[in-house]
């Protein structure tokens, strides 16, 4: 089967090239913003760490539960709907 040459309306190259010069910075955009993040973050952990800290003992099961609680109501803050039963072991 071969194709069909067709010729396109005039305002449709143009709008291409537009659709194509946007494809074509998009990832170039985003790279820039993801290395751009990446700094960020590492310096904020460089920050995090300077300095004098304390060690102690930690509950790992205390701890765990924050976590699920703090990620349970992060979720139904964003989705009233979302429901889920946790049970302690």
């Amino acid at each position: 089967m071969a194709l069909e040459k067709i010729t396109l309306p005039m305002d449709v190259p143009a709008e291409c090239g537009d659709l194509t010069a946007t494809l074509t910075s998009n990832p170039q955009k985003i790279t820039k913003h993801e290395k751009y993040a990446d700094s960020i973050v590492k310096n904020m952990l460089l920050h995090s760490r300077t300095g004098a800290f304390e060690r102690r003992a930690v509950d790992p099961s205390a701890t765990t539960e924050e976590a699920l609680n703090l990620a349970y109501y992060g979720v139904l803050a964003e989705t009233p709907s979302f429901n889920i039963t946790m049970e302690k072991p």
